[in-house]
């Protein structure tokens, strides 16, 4: 299991984790020559802390992109539709 940010078969591709009190953010940068589409992330959450929302909030975008995600066992899934060269996807907890 992940215990930070996992990017499943994605060579190219690197996440990195960081992290305020109410919210854990994926900055992802793609390092490859074309976009990465439907980038599968999963996200270990803190102990007794639940996922409230996955939004993508990127220079590439005028405005957030709420994503759907799944949540099980301490880790939210989600699937990014496309990264050009930067994403950042922050998931809200409660």
């Amino acid at each position: 299991m992940p215990t930070t940010a996992d990017l499943p078969d994605r060579s190219g591709l690197c996440a990195e984790l960081t992290e305020k009190s109410d919210k854990r953010m994926v900055h992802l940068v793609n390092y490859r020559d074309e976009p990465a589409k439907q980038v599968l992330v999963r996200v270990r959450l803190p102990e007794g802390r639940k996922a409230k929302s996955v939004v993508l909030a990127s220079p590439e975008h005028e405005a957030e992109v709420k994503l759907p995600f799944e949540q099980q066992e301490g880790l939210v899934g989600f699937t990014v539709p496309r990264v050009g060269v930067y994403e950042i996807a922050v998931v809200g907890m409660e």
